[in-house]
C-alpha cells in the first residue's frame, strides 16, 4: 500500500453511496483524499470542506464511545425506593 504523500498521480476521488438532499435533488458525497486532509463535497456542487484525517478518527472514536455508553446505560435498571 502506497502512502498518499508518496503518490505521484492525482489524489484518489471516491463517490460514496450515501446521498444528501441539496438544492432539490439527492446528491452523492464525494471525498477527495490528500496526504494530510480530505476534501468533502456534494456531486455537482462547488462548495467543499477540508477535514484533517485526525479529525475523522477522533469523530469516529467519540461516536463509538457514545454508542458503548448508550448501550451500557440502556442495560442499567433504575431501582428507586428499594432498600
Amino acid at each position: 500500500m502506497t502512502a498518499l504523500a508518496e503518490r505521484k498521480s492525482k489524489p484518489p476521488v471516491f463517490v460514496t453511496s450515501d446521498t444528501i438532499w441539496e438544492q432539490g435533488e439527492n446528491r452523492p458525497v464525494v471525498v477527495e483524499a490528500h496526504p494530510f486532509y480530505c476534501s468533502v463535497r456534494l456531486k455537482n456542487m462547488r462548495q467543499s470542506y477540508t477535514v484533517p484525517w485526525s479529525a475523522i478518527w477522533s469523530m469516529a472514536a467519540r461516536a463509538e464511545a457514545d454508542k458503548v455508553a448508550r448501550a451500557k446505560k440502556s442495560t442499567h435498571k433504575v431501582t428507586r425506593g428499594m432498600l
